[in-house]
């Protein structure tokens, strides 16, 4: 009778609650196995966002740097460069072994 119906409920119910609870249990750890990739996501934007920034502040100051050579004005007179005749033999020997005849002709044009 009546006692096995309910029997029959009782333990559909259970059946039912147990699969609830394993439908719960899935969904939690699908959405913290969600939270843990977008947290590692979130850090490989944030490394990137870092490296750009980096790059930007680089990138700003090799432009400072261009356009202060671009400004920057050559005053030989301001250096006193001498003529090859007023260097020391020792000097000239050394610029010419070192750096060839051409240097010490070009050191000569521009005295």
């Amino acid at each position: 009778g009546d006692d096995g119906d309910v029997d029959v409920l009782l333990q559909r119910g259970g059946v039912l609650c147990t699969q609830l609870k394993a439908a719960n249990r899935g969904a939690h750890v699908c959405v913290e196995r969600r939270r843990r990739e977008q947290d590692a996501a979130k850090q490989r934007l944030d490394t990137l966002n870092l490296q750009q920034q980096n790059v930007e502040y680089e990138l700003a100051h090799y432009r400072k740097e261009i356009e202060q050579c671009r400004a920057y004005v050559f005053d030989a007179d301001a250096l006193g460069l001498v003529s090859e005749d007023e260097l020391p033999d020792d000097v000239r020997a050394a610029l010419r072994e070192h750096h060839g005849d051409a240097v010490v002709a070009a050191a000569e044009a521009a005295a």
